[in-house]
Order: structure tokens, then sequence, then C-alpha cells
């Protein structure tokens, strides 16, 4: 299965946040048990350990054993953008899924899923 492509607006924030040295980390309170993630955007200004925001407990980092961010929520923004993602998402789905629907369908579906507010999750970084 090929790497579903980002449309362009969130190619060009994720390569913003990486040119501008911004990596994620995430901290796990011991306490409650919460998680805390946060873009440093500048070497050696985290914390190994922070106050958790929900309880007050000690929140410990993961020393960014994570991978960086697994998928991206959007909007698509143009009606371009949204028959992309149509497009990809058919020619993903297997043998039976393709019996049954046509590029159309599925450009249908996420249109009436856009038009109803719904946002889009593709992958990154795989």
């Amino acid at each position: 299965m090929s790497e579903l492509k980002l449309p362009g607006h969130v190619e060009e924030w994720l390569q913003d946040q990486k040119a501008k040295g911004s990596i994620l980390n995430i901290w796990t309170c011991q306490g409650c048990g919460n998680r805390i993630l946060c873009y440093h955007a500048d070497a050696g200004v985290t914390p190994f350990m922070m106050t958790c925001d929900e309880c007050g407990d000690t929140a410990q980092s993961c020393f960014y054993n994570i991978k960086q961010p697994t998928y991206v929520w959007f909007r698509p923004k143009t009606t371009e953008e949204l028959m992309a993602i149509s497009k990809e998402e058919y020619e993903n789905s297997n043998r039976e899924v393709k019996k049954n629907v046509t590029v159309n369908d599925v450009y249908q579906e996420n249109l009436e899923h856009f038009n109803e507010g719904g946002v889009f999750r593709k992958a990154v970084g795989k």
C-alpha cells in the first residue's frame, strides 16, 4: 500500500515545523496518567519532568521515544484536494471495495463528510 500524500497546505505546515526544528515530545503523569504533548522549537529547552496540568503530580518525559506525527488532521482547501484524497483512498482500497464503488462514489461520500464539517486524517512520516 502506498503512503497517502498530504494536501499542499498540510505538507507545507509539517515541513515548516521540521524546518523550525520543532519536535514533538510527550510527558506522562505518574499520578493520573495524563499525557502532555508539546512541540519544542529550540534544542535543549524541554525539561525531563514537569508538573501535570490536571492533578499537579509529576509528569516524566518519554525522551522523544515516539514517532513524529503519525497523523495530521486537516480540512481540504479546494475541491481538487478533496478529489485527490478520494482518488488515493480509492486506489489504496482492497479489490472487494473496488468491485462495489467508483472513485466518484468515494468523492461524493467525502464531499458529504466535508460539507457536514468533517475533517480528514493522513498518515505522515511512515
